[in-house]
């Protein structure tokens, strides 16, 4: 017996659902098969000094008006989410 039809034979014992699990399974193997797929998550490279003063987040408070003191606008910030009631 192929391991073709012992896989139909117990495909045929399953309920619709268990079906539809096989199914999105044999999917997910496929997927992992053509695509550029890794069980673990490829990791992040460390951001620079010289790459965070070349992103958008140096001087991204510059325009606002609202924020004279950017030190003290995120420690009144930080104070108010200490302070949020969470529950």
């Amino acid at each position: 017996m192929t391991i073709t039809n012992k896989i139909y034979q117990h495909l045929q014992q399953l309920s619709a659902p268990e079906s539809l699990e096989v199914l999105q399974f044999l999917k997910f193997l496929e997927f992992k098969k053509t695509a550029r797929w890794s069980p673990t998550p490829p990791t992040k490279r460390l951001m620079t000094a010289q790459d965070l003063l070349a992103s958008d987040l140096v001087g991204m408070w510059v325009d606002r008006e609202d924020i004279e003191d950017s030190l003290s606008y995120a420690q009144r910030l930080r104070i108010q989410a200490q302070q949020r009631d969470l529950g």
